[in-house]
């Protein structure tokens, strides 16, 4: 099985430097590549199973980065209302 999905965030590279591009088991992996408008990862996975795995593992991933970015942003708006 193999999917493919577009990452319109273009600051994630460091991100994703320490996940681990393959399953433990070895049933999925993905390649992460730059594209002109983010990121694009394509999974390849033995199974629906193992599939769903490895998109839970990288939207979790995103989540966390989108909750940052929200809260650094809350951040700069109320320093900015400060001053």
């Amino acid at each position: 099985m193999k999917a493919t999905i577009a990452v319109p965030y273009k600051d994630i590279e460091e991100l994703f430097s320490c996940e681990d591009k393959e399953l433990s088991n070895k049933r999925a992996s993905y390649i992460m590549k730059e594209t002109p408008d983010g990121f694009e990862f394509s999974i390849d996975a033995t199974d629906a199973v193992a599939l769903r795995a490895m998109l839970t593992g990288i939207t979790k991933t995103l989540t966390v980065y989108e909750k940052m970015k929200h809260i650094c942003q809350e951040e700069t708006e109320g320093r900015d209302e400060d001053q």
